[in-house]
């Protein structure tokens, strides 16, 4: 039988008979002329044997057994021999004929078969680093460069970091001392932001349940991206000792109506209008926004409103206000190994503040002994 003579259908029952080991020495020499003649013939009779072997083994694919696989179908033919089919002596040729053509045959194809789809399953495990709160760490990534985690941070990046690219997701406050490589430029990513560097000393402050996000530049320079999905798109070039602000915009003023719809709108207009992506002040001391990573947490002018989630993240506590007033009040010092009691202990003397700890939550309410003095010394800044 000329394989050219042969039809679709032809073909396949030749490769059916011979996976039931059902085919007569004419019908495997047209099989084995049709294999050869084409490398497509070839991957399509590997495919069936794959199929056949799968379903006769009861196996997955990545379980699968050469071996195992092949001394079954030996019993199948020795079955077949049984039943009285042609001379003993042809049969053993024809099986060790059809043993040598299977073995080559399925071992190539089930090697093409495992490099090609291997690649599509085994995806970059990602590499999640997170810092609770009350703690604060730091790691050095596979390139070199330096990260330092401030309490209750999530870093992300995949195990093929630096290979091609450096990217990484955060959420929460991490300060950045790049690695040089100008093939591989450094990102970090937040649910807003995207902030490219090459190798600079950057803060970037991202926390979900804050309104904004910070970025302070100390050396070199990077640019931020705005997302596109977002309000406000655009891309900022941040240049030593500035400091770069991203509000996030809320669309729930879009669902109110009536007079607080006309005062959100005009809200929201308003700060399109001073934040269309945000704002940036320059010459500042950076060592205020960043030294929350070395021994000397250095607090100037930090209201306790902005000061209290700060406390929080970093003792494991919470801070609950009675008073609103006191939010205003603003706070100046140096921190360093400070028990939280110590802490308000320290802002009572600036504030006529009174504190009450339970367990994990400690309550500010105001002083009414001393707030008559306190007023006589200095005003809450309420704008």
């Amino acid at each position: 039988m000329d394989r050219t003579e042969m039809t679709e259908e032809q073909i396949n029952d030749l490769i059916i008979s011979f996976l039931t080991n059902d085919i007569s020495d004419n019908e495997m020499i047209a099989l084995e002329k049709w294999i050869k003649s084409d490398s497509a013939n070839v991957e399509f009779f590997n495919h069936c044997l794959e199929i056949w072997l799968i379903g006769g083994t009861k196996k997955e694919l990545n379980e699968f057994n050469v071996m195992s696989s092949w001394e079954l179908m030996k019993t199948r033919m020795t079955k077949s021999e049984v039943t009285g089919k042609g001379n003993k002596k042809r049969m053993i040729i024809r099986y060790i004929r059809i043993a040598a053509t299977w073995l080559i045959f399925f071992m190539l194809g089930f090697a093409a078969f495992y490099l090609i789809r291997q690649p599509a399953e085994i995806m970059p495990r990602p590499v999640i680093i997170e810092v609770p709160l009350g703690a604060k760490g730091s790691i050095v990534l596979p390139d070199g460069s330096k990260v330092w985690l401030n309490a209750g941070t999530k870093l992300v990046y995949d195990e093929n970091y630096g290979r091609k690219t450096r990217s990484l997701d955060l959420s929460g406050e991490a300060y950045f001392i790049v690695a040089g490589d100008k093939m591989h430029p450094f990102f970090v990513n937040t649910a807003e932001l995207r902030i490219e560097a090459l190798g600079t000393k950057f803060n970037v402050k991202s926390y979900p349940e804050e309104p904004s996000i910070m970025t302070i530049l100390e050396e070199g320079k990077i640019d931020i991206h705005i997302r596109e999905n977002k309000k406000g798109t655009g891309e900022i070039v941040l240049l030593p000792n500035e400091k770069f602000i991203y509000q996030k915009l809320s669309g729930s003023f879009e669902k109110q109506s009536g007079q607080n719809a006309k005062k959100n709108e005009s809200l929201k207009a308003l700060r399109k209008k001073t934040f269309p992506a945000g704002i940036i002040e320059k010459n500042i001391n950076t060592e205020l926004y960043t030294s929350w990573k070395d021994k000397r947490w250095i607090i100037q002018g930090e209201t306790l409103d902005n000061l209290a989630p700060m406390l929080e993240r970093k003792y494991n506590i919470q801070i609950e206000f009675r008073d609103d007033i006191l939010k205003y009040y603003s706070f100046t010092g140096t921190i360093e190994n400070e028990t939280i009691e110590q802490i308000l202990h320290a802002i009572k003397h600036t504030a006529p503040i009174d504190f009450e700890l339970k367990r994990d939550t400690v309550i500010l309410a105001v002083d009414r002994d001393t707030q008559d003095q306190f007023k006589q010394i200095t005003k809450p800044d309420t704008h």
